[in-house]
């Protein structure tokens, strides 16, 4: 095994770490280790592919392990999180459809995919990370809102679902990238200091 994949088997393992705390502890702790375990991989992600280029380890068993891991961190950890906070068949439903638009995502990239959009570089629909920081937004903002506010996540993470298999050219690189880099870390922090103000 090589550093590029161990990376991003630290990312699979972080996104199943989030799965577990929800699945056995729950509660808004949970949800902030889980917010936690996405925003690593989040990073993880971002770097590994960086060192397989850098150190010429890239390799199509490295691709698909960050496929796996990918749909791991954002497609099944960012549904468990909606579902386990607000338990109903609606939002089953939701985290249903994101789970699977995700791996309609993962299953349809191909390397040669990238167009060319009006920032340069683009995706042709939303990155299953993208979608992940989504979920990660909906959640803290539906907390500031209301503690049962359900249908803030509903909605946006039905968005994120419909995002993924779309048309939309997503940058790559920068105005597709700075936005979450900045919103992830505050939304993460904000659900820690949250708990905090409560405790």
């Amino acid at each position: 095994m090589n550093l590029a994949n161990f990376l991003t088997l630290l990312s699979a393992a972080s996104a199943m770490i989030g799965v577990f705390t929800l699945i056995c502890v729950g509660g808004p702790v949970a949800t902030a280790v889980a917010l936690t375990c996405m925003g690593a991989s989040l990073i993880l992600d971002r770097v590994d592919g960086a060192v397989a280029r850098r150190l010429g380890l890239s390799s199509a068993m490295g691709a698909q392990l960050d496929s796996l891991a990918d749909l791991l961190a954002f497609g099944v950890l960012p549904a468990v999180v909606v579902v386990v906070r607000h338990p109903t068949g609606w939002m089953a439903l939701v985290g249903l459809a994101y789970t699977l638009a995700a791996v309609w995502r993962l299953a349809r990239y191909d390397g040669e995919e990238l167009q060319v959009g009006r920032w340069g570089p683009a995706f042709l629909g939303l990155p299953t990370s993208a979608a992940g920081c989504l979920v990660v937004t909906a959640v803290t903002l539906a907390d500031q809102v209301s503690a049962t506010a359900g249908w803030v996540e509903g909605v946006l993470v039905l968005a994120a679902a419909a995002g993924m298999p779309s048309t939309l050219r997503y940058p790559k690189a920068g105005i597709g990238a700075w936005p979450w880099m900045i919103s992830v870390p505050v939304m993460i922090l904000a659900q820690w200091w949250g708990l905090r103000a409560g405790g």
